[in-house]
């Protein structure tokens, strides 16, 4: 029998309690046979951190007044605390730019220029993380929200008057455990499984998120929507005015469209679910009503409809396309050539008669960024990221992640500009936020030293040349 080859090669020596010498005896044979590097490894350099436009946004969180909008806005019932309800909130902030997820890892944020910068001798625990974030009741979210108004109202000031278009829409965040008040019910991607359904509403100009609300998973868009909207119009930035809504098809109702047209103002774009009458009626139209939308396969055609309970009829645009040929068998010819067959969405809508169908198509669709907002509250600020068993902390988390989210986009917008304020948020944090450096005491400052291969030192020059006129601003 032909005897297995031995293998020479003992692995294992190098875990052995071995000498210096002996250790360097073997270093450099394993050097000359297998191009070891020999790596010495220490942990004494208590400069280096993770940083790069990190201080921009702390400078620029102290300009919009964040400090003095909950101070003045939140009033926490706190006893024996070892931090402030201000440093509180910046390290969850914190947290968040540095793309820590949940509150388990936030001692990832111990780092050398988080702690100079924000005065702290160390990151607190998960556990006073929690505690703090307990001890939040629903008055004080609400609390948290007019802190938003009051942070928004300062850029709004900045870039003067302005007529805004709202967006709003619920999102479905399903829960892994026992939370109060997840419940059971529509869910797309995890069928079965508790969750939330937070309403959210944005300013379709900006990206600013004006309104945030919690809600149980049995939610729908319509449940105590007149409270949600007027809340949300309470809460717009000061020298802002509503003039437009853009709502999904999970409001459609006649309640909706009655409380927009009590508000004279204001013109709404309700998508409508359309059924099997409605599809019908709309079917009968003349061909001579539509006309056909360059670049997409949509024809427009409007008509005056009342819907089956409705007070009266309203202006509809219908919106068809040509519906998929479904064929038992494909390679068998049809004996006679069949009509089209198409499909019919439609948007509801007081606008004045002067607006034309096309343009109130395009004004509904611009408004489907709405999905893309929450897809980056999502993937990027971890909105759905539930970190306690309370609903009154998983509600006050998820609204200073909110908070977090509006002061990035606002950074974006008044001082990276460019290419960088379409870019999303992981993006930036990858290029010009985690970036390695020094951090020495430089007089009364902090001196920050990069990388000299660093490849964007001129968007790190032109910020803070924007941010220094930014702050010009509010002297």
């Amino acid at each position: 029998m032909r005897e297995k080859p031995q293998n020479n090669l003992n692995l294992g020596v190098i875990f052995l309690p071995i000498d210096i010498k002996e250790k360097k005896r073997l270093t450099r044979k394993l050097q000359r046979h297998f191009d070891y590097k020999n790596v010495y490894y220490t942990f004494d350099n208590d400069t280096v951190s993770l940083g790069g436009l990190y201080p921009f946004f702390v400078n620029f969180m102290s300009l919009l007044g964040i400090k003095d909008a909950l101070t003045d806005n939140v009033h926490l019932r706190r006893k024996g605390r070892l931090y402030s309800n201000m440093e509180m909130f910046h390290i969850l902030a914190d947290s968040i730019i540095f793309d820590i997820e949940r509150i388990e890892h936030i001692g990832l944020l111990n780092n050398t220029l988080c702690q100079k910068i924000r005065g702290l001798k160390d990151i607190p625990d998960p556990e006073t993380a929690r505690d703090y974030l307990e001890t939040f009741t629903l008055e004080n979210i609400e609390e948290l929200l007019l802190a938003n108004k009051e942070i928004l109202s300062k850029v709004q000031k900045f870039t003067g008057p302005q007529e805004v278009t709202l967006l709003s829409d619920t999102h479905v965040t399903t829960v892994y455990g026992h939370q109060e008040n997840a419940e059971v019910a529509y869910n797309p991607k995890k069928h079965g499984r508790p969750s939330f359904q937070p309403k959210v509403a944005f300013l379709h100009n900006t990206g600013w998120l004006i309104n945030f609300q919690l809600c149980g998973g049995k939610t729908t868009s319509k449940t105590d929507f007149e409270s949600f909207i007027g809340r949300t119009i309470a809460l717009l930035p000061k020298d802002s005015w509503l003039s437009r809504v853009r709502l999904d098809r999970g409001f459609f109702s006649e309640d909706t469209c009655l409380f927009f047209e009590a508000k004279q103002t204001i013109t709404y774009y309700l998508k409508v679910v359309v059924n099997p009458k409605m599809q019908g009626c709309f079917a009968r139209i003349p061909e001579e009503q539509f006309t056909h939308i360059e670049g997409t396969p949509f024809d427009l055609a409007e008509a005056y409809y009342r819907p089956d309970a409705w007070s009266k009829e309203r202006r509809f645009v219908v919106i068809r396309k040509l519906a998929p040929v479904r064929t038992k068998d494909k390679h068998q010819k049809s004996l006679f050539e069949l009509p089209p067959s198409y499909e019919h969405e439609a948007i509801v809508t007081n606008a004045d008669d002067d607006e034309t169908k096309e343009e109130i198509f395009s004004s509904y669709n611009s408004g489907c960024q709405v999905e893309n907002f929450i897809k980056e509250l999502s993937y990027e600020f971890y909105i759905d990221k539930v970190n306690s068993q309370e609903f009154t902390a998983n509600s006050a988390f998820m609204t200073i992640k909110c908070i977090t989210y509006n002061i990035v986009q606002c950074f974006k917008q008044q001082i990276l500009k460019d290419m960088w304020k379409t870019r999303s948020f992981k993006t930036i944090k990858n290029y010009l936020v985690q970036i390695p450096c020094n951090v020495f005491r430089y007089g009364r400052g902090i001196r920050v030293s990069l990388p000299s291969s660093y490849r964007f030192k001129e968007v790190f020059q032109r910020s803070e040349e924007r941010l220094f006129q930014f702050a010009q601003g509010f002297l």
